[in-house]
């Protein structure tokens, strides 16, 4: 069992591209221009994360920046990642933050918009699956629950 089991859980961008382009094949995991620094392993290893997630949460900054990341590729791909990324959302639970709300974050200057209004977010009873070392920093910084994923991959599991 891992900490994230029956909990709410709020996945960054990057973690969001790669649940993505793995339900479009695995084998595009090593190929898309966001994605090539993970593999297919990588992708099983996130699905079986999230499989015991009570939700899996974003945020519309997080939704925004995936959908703009993931059409960095040729058109027949991107219009099939697009189409994924639509079921996925559709499952996900959405949590709105005013922009304005994120910039007040003393991590926004530093950190920038989205993950400014992850940590806006994070304290209501959510954990954080991260690749973002400054994001996971941030969070840990504030005693929040936090997961980095490269933390999981060099584990294992």
């Amino acid at each position: 069992m891992n900490e994230l089991s029956r909990t709410d859980v709020l996945i960054d961008a990057n973690l969001l591209i790669l649940l993505v382009v793995g339900l479009v094949d695995p084998k595009q995991v090593s190929h898309h221009k966001n994605t090539a620094h993970y593999s297919p392993g990588d992708f099983k290893l996130l699905t079986n994360l999230l499989a015991s997630a009570r939700t899996i949460v974003i945020t519309p900054n997080v939704a925004t920046e995936a959908s703009n990341l993931l059409r960095q590729t040729h058109a027949v791909l991107s219009k099939e990642l697009g189409q994924v990324l639509s079921s996925v959302l559709e499952k996900t639970r959405e949590v709105p933050v005013a922009s304005v709300d994120a910039t007040r974050d003393a991590a926004f200057l530093r950190l920038g918009l989205t993950d400014a209004a992850i940590l806006t977010v994070l304290p209501n009873d959510l954990a954080l699956l991260t690749d973002d070392g400054g994001l996971y920093a941030a969070a840990t910084q504030r005693r929040l629950q936090a997961v980095k994923f490269s933390h999981r991959q060099a584990a294992g599991a």
